[in-house]
């Protein structure tokens, strides 16, 4: 179960990771301090450096809010490959840091006039609504590593955004998970473009049986609704057929 998982693996990331693994040769952490340098003398353009400053003062700030405003229209397929991936980073960031918090939440109240706090949770759900939609479009970018990387992120939203929620507690996943593997699932299926290359990233997550189970389901709604509204082509066939391709029936009993 993929939310079961993303707990058990919040609650040990201050283990260490391979206890069992044995010690590195000399020539081998020679090797690997080698790629830390060689990654860290790299130097970031000067949009990706806004774009990670804006996300560390959004964090830092309140009043920083429009910020995220900036970070968010970086999320765009027009974007060169460093750009979109600092953004994807940026935004990962900051909302996983917002959920933790239990501060992406729709606002229940119907008054007319809305308290400070209220306007500004509201104004961040929105973005948060805003900014998952276009993490999504993401997984048609030209660069590959852009496409994986959302579609990742997204994975990775779905299980910090369920485990945030201080009402949910069972596996089972509620409409706010389910509306963000929608937007994945549209985007495989699109009747425009491929989404070859973006599942070939999401094919490990459906050795998970919960989300193998909503993936079918909501391919099932969206293939059922393309053909009432005459929205088939041959790239929406195309897509779905790659979809069904990777696609085994979930074990009963892992449920």
């Amino acid at each position: 179960c993929l939310i079961h998982f993303y707990k058990r693996d919040t609650e040990m990331k201050n283990k260490r990771k391979y206890e069992d693994a044995a010690p590195a040769s000399a020539a081998e952490i020679s090797q690997k301090n080698l790629k830390k340098l060689k990654k860290f003398s790299k130097t970031d353009s000067p949009e990706v450096k806004e774009i990670k400053d804006k996300a560390s003062e959004f964090l830092a700030d309140r009043k920083n809010a429009n910020f995220l405003i900036d970070i968010l229209g970086h999320l765009d397929l027009a974007e060169p490959g460093a750009v979109a991936t600092a953004a994807v980073q940026a935004v990962k960031r900051i909302f996983v840091a917002l959920l933790e918090k239990n501060q992406i939440k729709k606002v229940e109240s119907k008054s007319e006039s809305p308290s400070a706090e209220e306007q500004y949770t509201t104004w961040v759900y929105e973005r948060y609504a805003e900014g998952m939609k276009k993490m999504a479009e993401l997984i048609h970018h030209r660069k590959t590593s852009v496409a994986h990387l959302a579609v990742a992120t997204v994975m990775n939203i779905i299980q910090c955004q369920h485990w945030s929620n201080a009402k949910t507690k069972a596996k089972d996943w509620d409409s706010e998970d389910i509306r963000l593997l929608q937007h994945l699932v549209l985007g495989f299926c699109s009747n425009r473009t491929s989404g070859k290359l973006a599942l070939s990233r999401f094919q490990e997550f459906l050795e998970y049986s919960d989300v193998t189970f909503h993936f079918i389901s909501i391919m099932g709604r969206l293939v059922s609704k393309a053909a009432k509204t005459e929205k088939v082509n041959s790239t929406f066939v195309d897509n779905v057929i790659t979809c069904l391709e990777m696609f085994e029936m979930p074990d009963k009993e892992k449920f």
